[in-house]
């Protein structure tokens, strides 16, 4: 590339502003895809029929229990103590409407 090309380049990219977007990302931004696919497949439903059946009235249900595991899994928590950590991600708090399961309640 010729100098005077490469200059009209850096000149027009100065020219470029980087601006933040509205929404926050988070490392797990591609998680609930994964999660969605497995949600909507018929493996949860199998899934679904093996787990213990949850009826407290503070109960989130196996499915949602489940799910935070996978996640878990899928981010890279090694035992349910590390999903403590992933329990504040903002966006597995919207995958689950807000209710992320304590680690406590998943063991």
């Amino acid at each position: 590339m010729i100098r005077a090309e490469r200059r009209r380049i850096e000149k027009k990219l100065r020219t470029y502003k980087a601006l933040p977007p509205d929404e926050r990302l988070t490392a797990s931004s591609g998680i609930g895809i994964l999660v969605e696919i497995f949600y909507k497949s018929s493996l949860f439903t199998e899934m679904l029929k093996s787990l213990p059946e949850r009826v407290s009235h503070r109960s989130v249900g196996s499915g949602p229990l489940a799910l935070t595991v996978i996640a878990g899994h899928l981010m890279g928590a090694e035992s349910v103590e590390d999903l403590e950590e992933i329990r504040d991600d903002e966006f597995l708090r919207g995958l689950f409407d807000g209710e992320v399961p304590a680690p406590r309640t998943i063991s």
